[in-house]
């Protein structure tokens, strides 16, 4: 079966919208393996082989969370610029 123009607009919007997911997950994951807690409050300390690797944490944390937002509606707009396209073919 042939996707359709319609279906890889859609796919390439969910890509696009859930894609902030992976720094914000990999945040968490991270911080949760190194015993942890990573919140939008404040800074952690969270030592990785001897270095402080909290800011990383964090950045990335605050990098997925803001960019969840924007790529929501970054995914809609696409979604609803392609499927425009899509009926003028």
């Amino acid at each position: 079966m042939n996707p359709s123009a319609k279906q890889k607009a859609l796919m390439l919007s969910l890509a696009v919208a859930f894609s902030p997911l992976v720094p914000l997950l990999l945040a968490q994951f991270a911080s949760y393996a190194l015993g942890c807690a990573v919140t939008e409050a404040v800074e952690p300390t969270c030592m990785f082989l001897g270095l402080d690797v909290g800011g990383l944490l964090y950045g990335l944390f605050m990098l997925g969370g803001f960019g969840f937002a924007i790529s929501i509606l970054l995914g809609m707009g696409i979604y609803k610029f392609l499927q425009r396209k899509s009926t003028q073919w």
